[in-house]
């Protein structure tokens, strides 16, 4: 749940205290205030809960500013960054497959455009009415757009290939191997049995 994630973050935030910035700390201490004050309400309204929401959605945009301009990009800086890709493709392709499935009207590629953060590039890109495979290019495969599944899987490959290794040699590691696999059939998807 995103009260169990906030927590969790709050959690290993406290454990390795010493480690962050201060503002980094403050934008985690008022995220656990208000899963906090979530918990103290008796009855929350519709109104009240978006508020909330949109709040939450500030502060972690803030925390992810802070860790993108404040954290040393060592190794441990890009495991971090892995995992956020790693769940962004995820939920991008989970969000795709769920909504898409009987999925025929305009509004809910709009929905999928928007929740992924694409509207305004979509719209700039292609001028007129939503399109599916335009909507599904844009969110899978085009390497360009910041929040599509290809990107997250090039920044993936690009993060491993910087990674300490024990060996040096000129074969490829398991999870260069995977990245590169899913990079690929991303690239090379079927546009006519996605679309089936």
């Amino acid at each position: 749940t995103l009260r169990g994630t906030i927590e969790s973050t709050f959690r290993a935030g406290a454990l390795a205290r010493d480690r962050l910035a201060s503002d980094t700390w403050r934008v985690l201490n008022q995220l656990q205030e208000q899963v906090l004050d979530f918990e103290l309400r008796q009855r929350l309204e519709l109104q009240d809960a978006l508020e909330s929401l949109n709040r939450l959605v500030l502060g972690f945009s803030a925390f992810s500013g802070l860790v993108m301009e404040n954290m040393t990009r060592g190794p441990g800086w890009r495991f971090a960054d892995i995992g956020r890709r790693i769940e962004r493709a995820f939920h991008v392709v989970r969000l795709t497959r769920s909504t898409l499935v009987d999925a025929e009207d305009s509004a809910t590629f709009d929905g999928i455009l928007e929740v992924v953060d694409s509207t305004i590039t979509y719209r700039s890109r292609y001028r007129g009415l939503v399109a599916f495979e335009a909507v599904l290019d844009l969110v899978l495969t085009d390497d360009t757009n910041p929040r599509s599944v290809a990107y997250q899987l090039v920044a993936i490959d690009e993060h491993l290939k910087h990674l300490p290794r024990a060996e040096r040699n000129a074969t490829l590691s398991p999870a260069t191997r995977t990245a590169l696999r899913s990079l690929t059939s991303v690239r090379l998807a079927d546009w006519s049995v996605l679309a089936r």
